[in-house]
């Protein structure tokens, strides 16, 4: 069990810190905004650097970053995923199967809309099963989607590693 020991909040990165008897983990989610950049300002990604530091010899190391179906929408929930590739990286993809653009609007209130997105060394889009089975130390694997609830993962190896979560709302509208 991780017992978190420090949060460091600031204008662009939040910094959470744990421990445990085997390792140290740091994750950062760093939002890289140029005030002087309205496009860079205005996209909806993070960087989630992690680190491990090992107390004691760990043979593998492999971080994995899971969202739930239930980050794609608020009253909707049939949704849909699939992995791209790009050269050497791996992004997996969901959001709900039918679209409903501008459905609502607030605070805390998840868009029935767009698509999230997670990038890494490796990604899938996989069963509520079929995460169970990695949690219990199998490996990450595809499995037949029947009324399960779905996830899209990214996955890498090593003690420092980089992933990218974003969301693309596909029909955005533009504020100043």
């Amino acid at each position: 069990a991780l017992e978190q020991t420090e949060v460091t909040v600031s204008a662009l990165k939040t910094t959470y810190a744990f421990a445990c008897d085997a390792f140290d983990l740091t994750v950062d989610f760093l939002s890289p905004r140029d005030p002087r950049d309205p496009m860079l300002l205005s996209m909806p990604t993070a960087l989630v650097d992690v680190h491990i530091a090992p107390k004691k010899k760990i043979k593998k190391l492999t971080t994995v970053i899971a969202f739930d179906e239930n980050v794609c929408y608020d009253t909707y929930n049939d949704v849909t995923g699939c992995v791209l590739k790009a050269g050497k990286y791996r992004a997996a993809t969901m959001g709900v199967k039918r679209q409903m653009l501008l459905s609502n609007s607030q605070d805390s209130v998840s868009a029935d809309w767009g698509y999230v997105y997670l990038a890494g060394d490796d990604a899938h889009y996989l069963s509520a099963s079929a995460l169970n089975a990695f949690t219990d130390g199998g490996a990450l694997s595809y499995a037949d989607f029947s009324d399960e609830r779905k996830y899209i993962a990214v996955e890498a190896q090593g003690e420092r590693v980089r992933f990218v979560a974003a969301f693309d709302d596909v029909a955005s509208i533009n504020y100043f």
